[in-house]
């Protein structure tokens, strides 16, 4: 972009109704998606006004979808795991991003648990592989039914192929773990994995460029 809109400026109306639900009161309320002939739509947990100099109000919308987007992640960070909330329950009230997130969430937080506790408890490391199976035939029994939107059914293939890499990971894990009689949560094989932790009581600055 050139000038001084350092390319913000150059946003389109078209774009910006794309992207975005604007009001009959100049005010952007959510941010929306388009998939083919589906969309997703996320409210802002704080509306904008889309009022004045285009920059700060295009600067505002920036800065409060990194704000929904953060207490959208902690919702999932905290539903994900909750024994009274249903994994298809979970997954019906997440945005694709978070409901991919929750599902990583919950495999590195089981991943974790069963190594640390193969010390003492050898059977652990089988019980999570049977879990981490049993995860991958829920999901995949979902595809077979009526998921209504085209945007629903690629969240569910997106979530089954995540949970396949997954499954396919914990599999060489519980083989090492044969193979060297143990294995713990400092081994490069589990360090080297990708893992998604939310850890409530680190600080947290919210950086210009954060979610």
């Amino acid at each position: 972009g050139g000038g001084g809109g350092g390319g913000r400026g150059m946003l389109s109306q078209h774009q910006i109704d794309k992207e975005y639900e604007i009001n009959i009161k100049n005010t952007v309320m959510s941010m929306r998606h388009k998939a083919i002939d589906d969309e997703e739509i996320i409210d802002f947990s704080k509306p904008v006004q889309t009022i004045g100099n285009i920059e700060e109000w295009l600067s505002a919308i920036e800065k409060e979808m990194q704000v929904t987007m953060k207490k959208l992640c902690e919702k999932c960070a905290s539903e994900c795991q909750n024994p009274s909330i249903s994994l298809k329950s979970f997954i019906d009230n997440s945005c694709s991003q978070f409901a991919l997130l929750g599902l990583q969430i919950r495999w590195t937080d089981s991943c974790q648990n069963s190594i640390e506790k193969s010390r003492t408890n050898k059977a652990v490391m089988i019980e999570n592989n049977k879990f981490q199976l049993s995860i991958l035939q829920e999901l995949s029994s979902y595809c077979l039914t009526d998921l209504k939107t085209l945007m629903n059914r690629l969240k569910m293939e997106s979530l089954v192929t995540t949970q396949v890499h997954q499954r396919d990971v914990f599999i060489q894990l519980l083989h090492l773990f044969k193979e060297r009689k143990g294995l713990d949560s400092d081994d490069f094989d589990w360090l080297k994995q990708c893992r998604c932790y939310w850890k409530i009581h680190q600080s947290d600055v919210h950086g210009a460029s954060s979610c």
